[in-house]
Parts: structure tokens; sequence; C-alpha cells
């Protein structure tokens, strides 16, 4: 029961936070999703904490070599956020921020090349 509960708030705060960060309505398919590994405490299973944030490339040319560069900024930038607010509300969590926002970028990446071989596709460049 209390595992049953403790799961419970985890996500109930993971929901909180995912709700609080998220300022991207405009997302053009690019999701930053990362996820770290609790400690285990006390006979309890680990539990994995896992959020995911859109980002946005509202205002960028992505046939532009500027665009898909800030467009990638924006996916490391988020990854950044997101994986230090994990580690701020779970100091013991692993992987390290540093890591964490490593993979949930590069992730990420795959969807930005997607979207930047679209634009130069759709005008022939």
């Amino acid at each position: 029961m209390n595992k049953m509960l403790f799961k419970l708030a985890i996500g109930a705060m993971a929901a909180t936070i995912v709700g609080g960060i998220a300022v991207a309505d405009d997302a053009v398919g690019i999701t930053v999703e990362t996820s770290r590994q609790l400690a285990i405490t006390q006979g309890m299973d680990s539990t994995k904490v896992s959020l995911t944030h859109p980002v946005s490339a509202k205002g960028l040319d992505l046939t532009t070599a500027a665009g898909a560069s800030e467009l990638e900024m924006r996916v490391k930038d988020t990854a950044e956020a997101v994986c230090k607010e994990i580690g701020r509300l779970y100091p013991d969590s692993r992987p390290t921020a540093e890591e964490c926002a490593k993979n949930a970028s590069g992730r990420a990446m795959h969807r930005v090349h997607e979207l930047v071989a679209e634009a130069k596709k759709k005008t022939g460049n």
C-alpha cells in the first residue's frame, strides 16, 4: 500500500512539474523526453521519474543553418532544464543531470534532423 501511494505521489509530482514548465503550445513534433532512476530506499523498489517537454520551432527557418542550429540549442537547453529539475527534486537519482541531458537531447536530435530535412525538401534546398 505504501509503495502504491509513493508511486502515485511521484506521478502527481511529475505531472505538476510538466504542467509548470511546459510553455510551448506550438511545438512542431519535437518532444524532449527524459527519465532518471531514483535510489532504492528501505525495502522499496527503485522508481523511475520521467518528464517530457515540447520544444517549439516557432519563428525558425529550418532551411537555414542558423535556424537548424537554434532549434538544436532549444532542444539542448530544454533537456538540461528538465534533467536539472529532476535532479533538484531527487538529488540521489541517476544518471547525473549532465548525462541525463546528453541522452535526452541525443534522442530528440533525430526528430530535429527529420524536421530540417523535411523543410529543405519542401523548398527544394
